[in-house]
């Protein structure tokens, strides 16, 4: 048969296909390598607000593709390159993260380790028993 011919829109080449068989054109077509990958097993559950979830369908409308999918897809782009995706202030994430830890061991967290912690450089682990605050006038529980 003749070669594939250009087409000047899909609607043309949907009716040419329609008539041709592509068995015909098999010696017309390159071998092109493909990259497999594994099979989705892991289930990632996320809570989002109404805006977000609004906002994230629209996306995946517009683009032609479910939600889970435009957000997957958004999810992978932010682990190729988290720095250019999530700027994130570290000190306004080190005031939270001393809040969070303060709240939960009893006791002040220093920003200075709040800090190590939103920057990766550091893990706080959760004090077996809080330890008690000492307060003027009242000598320090032993």
């Amino acid at each position: 048969m003749g070669k594939i011919p250009k087409f000047k829109n899909e609607e043309e080449e949907a009716l040419y296909w329609d008539k041709e068989s592509i068995v015909d054109h098999l010696d017309e077509f390159e071998p092109v390598e493909i990259e497999v990958r594994s099979p989705l097993v892991h289930n990632l559950s996320i809570r989002l607000d109404g805006e977000d979830m609004s906002r994230l369908r629209e996306l995946g409308k517009r683009r032609g593709i479910g939600t889970t999918t435009i957000a997957r897809m958004l999810l992978r782009q932010a682990l190729e390159n988290p720095d250019a995706v999530l700027p994130v202030d570290l000190d306004k994430l080190a005031q939270l993260i001393a809040a969070k830890l303060a709240a939960r061991a009893g006791a002040p967290v220093t920003h200075a380790t709040a800090r190590a912690v939103a920057e990766g450089e550091s893990q706080v682990y959760e004090a077996a028993e809080p330890q008690p605050a000492f307060r003027p006038g009242r000598k320090a529980m032993t």
